[in-house]
């Protein structure tokens, strides 16, 4: 179900792999990384409006995921990435 999941605010599943023992997710590319890493490149600039964005960017995600049928617990900076838009 997740691979038909389709949001501009949510990484898009392209492939599983998996056996016994393990299993791999193959995620759409996203070019600018991961926020945690991209917030500390920006301290200590960041402001309210920049926090709003991201935050307001998240929500919407989560809000497509709860509505799909899924529930996402593992939310913090370094599980959250950027796309090149």
């Amino acid at each position: 179900a997740l691979k038909r999941t389709r949001s501009g605010f949510v990484v898009s599943l392209i492939e599983i792999l998996e056996d016994d023992k393990s299993f791999c997710l193959f995620l759409e590319p996203q070019p600018n990384g991961f926020l945690d890493i991209f917030m500390l490149s920006k301290l200590p600039h960041i402001t309210e409006s920049w926090v709003a964005f991201y935050v307001a960017g998240v929500a919407l995600g989560l809000e497509h995921l709860h509505r799909a049928g899924f529930i996402y617990r593992s939310l913090c900076p370094e599980t959250v990435t950027l796309d090149g838009r």
